[in-house]
């Protein structure tokens, strides 16, 4: 749940490849006059996951949520228009492509204490949890043009073979989503903690920190 600008509670949730659970209070400020409203723009809102809002670089008022499944999905970004109350794509293009064949699990975007938005996710080819792999990353000012850690423009959408790759996992090799999360050091540089599995097939907790735009893998417990 989140609360725009004008005072209007938004509130969506209960959802795991189901269609868009979305609800809108009529008034400002009061939480008695929710209106079940389950949807926003109509397209790609049959099979939703992973609902989340957030707010731009200038306040803008932002959902996103998961569109398919497990190993066959993409996530979409709405934007808010305030005086319609009406909402359209904030991306003319998609973020990432599954090109039909895996999904991105993320993290983020998290504002960092550089102003960036930073992203980072895993690549899942199935339904089954031992296929993630490749942990990734991206960063952006606006969450409309991205790019790598060391500032290289990353076309849209990013895939696979496009995307900055941290850590070159393979799959069955430890990593999962829920335990790739984005943070910053006391420089306020960025900071990725994960875990996979280490020479002897033990699954331990990394993390990997951007310095002079090259990831630095570290091993945190043996």
């Amino acid at each position: 749940m989140a609360i725009d600008d004008d005072g209007y509670l938004h509130l969506s949730g209960n959802m795991h490849v189901v269609p868009l659970i979305y609800f809108r209070t009529a008034q400002s400020l009061n939480a008695s006059t929710f209106v079940e409203l389950n949807r926003m723009i109509g397209i790609d809102e049959n099979r939703t996951t992973y609902p989340m809002f957030m707010r731009g670089l200038e306040n803008e008022f932002i959902f996103t949520y998961r569109s398919g499944m497990s190993g066959d999905g993409n996530q979409i970004y709405n934007l808010y228009d305030l005086k319609t109350k009406t909402w359209k794509r904030l991306l003319d293009k998609l973020l990432t492509d599954d090109e039909g064949k895996r999904n991105a699990y993320f993290d983020g975007p998290i504002k960092g204490p550089d102003g960036y938005f930073h992203l980072a996710w895993v690549w899942r080819e199935s339904p089954d949890a031992s296929t993630y792999h490749d942990l990734s990353y991206a960063r952006s000012k606006d969450l409309v043009s991205w790019e790598t850690g060391a500032g290289r423009p990353l076309i849209l959408p990013m895939t696979l073979e496009t995307c900055e790759i941290v850590d070159p996992i393979p799959q069955k090799g430890g990593i999962i989503n829920g335990n790739t999360k984005v943070g910053f050091d006391e420089q306020g540089h960025v900071t990725v903690s994960y875990h996979k599995n280490d020479v002897n097939n033990y699954t331990q907790p990394w993390t990997a920190r951007l310095e002079n735009d090259t990831w630095k893998k570290y091993q945190i417990t043996n």
